[in-house]
């Protein structure tokens, strides 16, 4: 057949960050993309992208390559549009390792739309046409957050993140601070990835909110991933939406925290999932909960924070985006896939995710060895 996969090549880069980004849990710098190359019998090329965070779901760029060798000799010569029959072959051939799966996923959908010469947000049913992202600010001092914060509202963003987890005191402090610094029509949201336990999350909220009148969207996981009944706690005692994000890695999570009232919204990650094919399954049991989602991203190149922003826009339980790497790296190796304006994303209306990938450049970047 014409889309059966004739090839697939891996090219590992190592982005820069334009400044270091810390969070509760680690300082980076740089990130780890391997992108992913499949190309059909008739020419048709689909483009997908594997960020690995080792801190979340215990894969190394290492991993993710060696993974991704393992299941190439399994798909090379299958129709590359039977996605369904591609994800039962790559999930039979390897275990877990969502975050390489998710690569090759990515892709098999970009060529998929490609062969309909529709957009990936139509194919997949696109609900709408935009989703609001937020923009996330690492944990800085206050002035430098108070700073990136009239930055980023300059640039068009209504959502602001704070990382926050390593000192309630100074979380509290920082935040009261962007809310004056920002006014009342811009949303924060908190997210201290897992820095908190359920005592320092009520306080912080509780001084937010009722002492100082700063209005929060949300928390983003405030307990440690496995503590579960912490979770839930807090989600019961907290005045404010409480997400799930590292709690959630699997479909299973998702149906345990859904099923036990754990959290009142969960992150969905393309590199959790194991790509699109995954997240609607997440997503699926998460709306089957009346839990409603957001669709956020690790380090990610554009070619995958495309590929979110395309799906978070076909689903009516996604409601929330996180989708703002892309803007953080000095320099991508793609573009296109969305367009950013008045703090949306809009999903560009070409076949596929509709990127422009710099084959050049990343055939360039691409290492040979990685960690």
């Amino acid at each position: 057949m014409h889309t059966d996969i004739r090839s697939v090549e891996l090219f590992p880069v190592l982005l820069k960050l334009r400044e270091p980004f810390r969070i509760a849990y680690q300082v980076e710098e740089e990130a780890w993309n391997v992108l992913v190359k499949v190309v059909t019998a008739d020419g048709q090329v689909g483009w997908g992208n594997s960020c690995p965070d080792p801190e979340v779901t215990g894969e190394t760029p290492a991993s993710v390559v060696r993974t991704l060798r393992k299941l190439v000799p399994r798909v090379l010569g299958e129709d590359a549009v039977r996605i369904h029959r591609l994800s039962y072959i790559v999930e039979e051939a390897v275990q877990g390792n969502l975050t390489a799966k998710a690569g090759l996923n990515l892709a098999l959908y970009d060529i998929l739309g490609k062969e309909a010469d529709i957009s990936a947000v139509r194919l997949l049913g696109g609900f709408k046409d935009r989703i609001a992202t937020s923009l996330t600010i690492g944990i800085l001092p206050l002035g430098e957050t108070v700073a990136k914060s009239r930055e980023a509202v300059s640039r068009g963003f209504r959502i602001l993140k704070l990382k926050c987890g390593l000192d309630a005191d100074e979380d509290v402090r920082r935040a009261i601070a962007v809310r004056e610094a920002v006014g009342r029509d811009i949303q924060l949201r908190l997210d201290a990835n897992q820095g908190y336990d359920v005592a320092t999350t009520l306080r912080v909220v509780d001084e937010l909110e009722n002492v100082h009148g700063v209005d929060i969207e949300l928390v983003e996981q405030p307990t440690p991933a496995g503590a579960l009944g912490q979770l839930k706690e807090v989600t019961g005692l907290s005045s404010v939406p409480i997400m799930a994000d590292e709690s959630v890695q699997s479909i299973l999570d998702t149906f345990v925290v859904t099923a036990g009232q754990m959290a009142d919204l969960i992150n969905i990650k393309l590199m959790k999932t194991g790509g699109i094919t995954g997240a609607i399954r997440v997503n699926a049991v998460a709306m089957a909960g009346g839990i409603p989602a957001m669709v956020g991203c690790m380090s990610e190149s554009v070619v995958s924070v495309a590929a979110g922003a395309h799906f978070a826009c076909s689903q009516r339980n996604v409601q929330y985006a996180d989708l703002d790497s892309h803007f953080d790296f000095d320099r991508d190796v793609a573009a296109g896939g969305v367009r950013f304006e008045d703090g949306y994303l809009y999903p560009l209306d070409r076949p596929g995710f509709g990127l422009d990938v710099d084959e050049e450049r990343v055939r360039e970047q691409s290492a040979r060895e990685v960690p």
